[in-house]
């Protein structure tokens, strides 16, 4: 490395000693790509463009600070110089520190996966919901039936045996059973509406109010 400037030092956290001492942007280093996977030296911008003799651009690095073990995500591009021959005498690389783009594209997409599993489970649930509301209305109608069957029964074979109170009282229970059996069918109603589909009409909501 033969020159860097004050802001390539910033981003390397290396100063210009450390930078020129031996060390090197493309090799030793923990660099990997932007999948995550690692990036080896040879195929890394600089001596890309030193063996192709071509403009490198827009490559995205993830480069571990040698000093300060923190991960700084740059976009670089080398840019071969040649003398008259085609020859290549040196590279300008330049980059740009994406970090904090890059880590609030990974934390996206993390809480994209996290919803996606959010939304699976809460589909899981709804439905299982579903099957628990038309198994326990379907279980609720078969005791609720008997009981209107044989109130029914009682009031119509049994009427000129009973009291007018206690009449009274079947003809209560009777009503009570029929609410219940109202609530049982509303029940299944609103389970049903999510698998249905809505049709919406207007609808004055003064009337309503």
């Amino acid at each position: 490395i033969l020159y860097s400037n004050k802001a390539a030092q910033i981003m390397l956290g290396m100063t210009v000693d450390e930078l020129s001492d031996g060390s090197s942007f493309h090799t030793g280093w923990d660099v990997i790509r932007e999948d995550g996977s690692p990036f080896p030296g040879p195929e890394q911008p600089v001596p890309t463009a030193i063996r192709t003799g071509k403009t490198v651009e827009n490559v995205v690095m993830g480069i571990l600070r040698p000093f300060t073990e923190d991960r700084v995500w740059l976009l670089v591009t080398a840019d071969p110089l040649h003398d008259n021959q085609g020859n290549v005498l040196e590279v300008i690389c330049s980059f740009h520190d994406i970090t904090a783009s890059k880590v609030a594209e990974e934390k996206l997409t993390w809480l994209y996966k996290n919803l996606e599993i959010r939304a699976y489970e809460l589909a899981t649930t709804h439905a299982d919901l579903e099957k628990f509301v038309y198994a326990a209305t379907h279980d609720l109608q078969e005791p609720l039936r008997k009981i209107q069957t044989f109130v029914s029964i009682i009031l119509d074979k049994e009427s000129k045996n009973l009291s007018d109170k206690g009449k009274y009282h079947f003809q209560r229970m009777q009503l009570a059973a029929g609410r219940m059996q109202q609530l049982i069918d509303d029940l299944l109603a609103f389970s049903r509406i999510s698998t249905t589909e809505l049709k919406f009409e207007k609808t004055d909501l003064n009337k309503i109010l």
